[in-house]
């Protein structure tokens, strides 16, 4: 069984401090899950008491250490903690985590003091079946470098080497690979590409974890590619619609091409819950629908113009800054700021910025330096 984004939040914190698993997840879901022989979530935030959060973008969020007795109630056989917000209270937040989770039994993954122990896959066996889970991530702020601890950090160049080597010693290889856009269920065609070249290395099969909504799927060369798993229990509490439901897949793993079965789950109170009749309906004919859609040559290109004009105004606000008279004139004119500030041949050269490797490596140097 595998679920996408766990993290403690107000709404449920006594009832993880408390351990109660089946307030947790319902008593329907809970029953099903440790009825699996091997059971993975995501672990999404540290577990610490005390320390400083990161300089970062976005939240910094964190649970405290109590809350670690809810993970340990949900019988996990291992947590991946290689996600963009495991270093948000830096090496003492993933210490601390990493402490809590091995003085409960439970083992993790995707997380080390440096890159290299962070890419070590974890290996088990079930009936002579030898299965191994390795997971990465986007780089953002959580990643591990050649000195620092952190999640391990997806490698274009690197991945596909490292998947075929380790497939050479298992029989089934499974990929959770934390990144895509948030809040949107369809890839990108740069992450379609990814994952189908991480398919045709070895992976048997990839799941896609980080966009808080339920995505889609393709089967590709004889392997899963799962677009987007939701959230497992990650309570927002701004009500933000697709964060309330996700799936969990069941995956039976023998001879031959890994069955999946996806049970939609839903938000209870506090916790999560299996949904059934109309809700699960809902979510699965969703699921499958935009899965059937992306067959189509040209729909994955047309989705993802269509999320980056909505997020147009966001990167325009971005490369204003904080200049408080540059906003202000971007209010007063009523027109998008790339439009306003930056003409034809600005707006090029910031093209060239973003899509040269070479470039953007050179600029993006400059702003960690900074």
């Amino acid at each position: 069984m595998i679920g996408a984004d766990l993290a403690p939040t107000q709404s449920n914190l006594e009832l993880f401090s408390r351990g109660d698993g089946e307030a947790l997840f319902g008593k329907a879901l809970l029953s099903r899950w440790l009825d699996a022989d091997f059971r993975i979530f995501d672990l999404e935030c540290p577990f610490v008491d005390q320390g400083t959060p990161i300089e970062k973008c976005g939240p910094a969020i964190f649970a405290p250490a109590a809350a670690m007795a809810g993970v340990a109630a949900l019988e996990p056989s291992l947590v991946t903690l290689a996600n963009n917000h495991i270093m948000d209270y830096g090496q003492e937040g993933l210490t601390s985590t990493c402490s809590l989770l091995s003085q409960m039994g439970i083992p993790f993954v995707g997380v080390g003091r440096n890159c290299r122990e962070a890419e070590e896959p974890y290996y088990f066996e079930e009936d002579g079946h030898r299965v191994v889970i390795y997971a990465c991530a986007e780089r953002e702020f959580s990643q591990a470098g050649e000195d620092t601890p952190g999640a391990n950090p997806f490698d274009p160049l690197e991945i596909a080497d490292t998947l075929r080597a380790i497939k050479e010693d298992c029989d089934t290889l499974i990929v959770l690979y934390h990144g895509g856009p948030e809040e949107w269920p369809y890839p990108t065609p740069s992450l379609q590409k990814r994952l189908r070249k991480m398919i045709s290395a070895g992976a048997d099969a990839v799941f896609c974890q980080h966009g808080h909504c339920v995505g889609c799927m393709e089967e590709y060369e004889g392997g899963l590619i799962l677009y987007g798993q939701g959230n497992l229990l990650f309570d927002v509490p701004d009500g933000k619609p697709c964060w309330d439901s996700g799936l969990v897949v069941e995956l039976t793993l023998g001879e031959g091409p890994i069955k999946a079965e996806y049970l939609p789950i839903g938000r209870g109170e506090g916790g999560c819950r299996l949904l059934e009749g109309e809700e699960e309906t809902a979510v699965l004919s969703g699921f499958f629908a935009r899965s059937e859609e992306i067959r189509t040559p040209g729909v994955v290109e047309a989705r993802i113009r269509e999320r980056a004009k909505a997020l147009s105004g966001q990167l325009g606000r971005a490369l204003l800054g904080n200049s408080v008279l540059l906003r202000g004139l971007n209010v007063l004119t009523g027109r998008k700021p790339l439009e306003r500030f930056y003409d034809r041949a600005a707006r090029l050269r910031l093209f060239n910025f973003f899509a040269c490797e070479t470039l953007r490596e050179l600029y993006l140097t400059e702003l960690k330096d900074d």
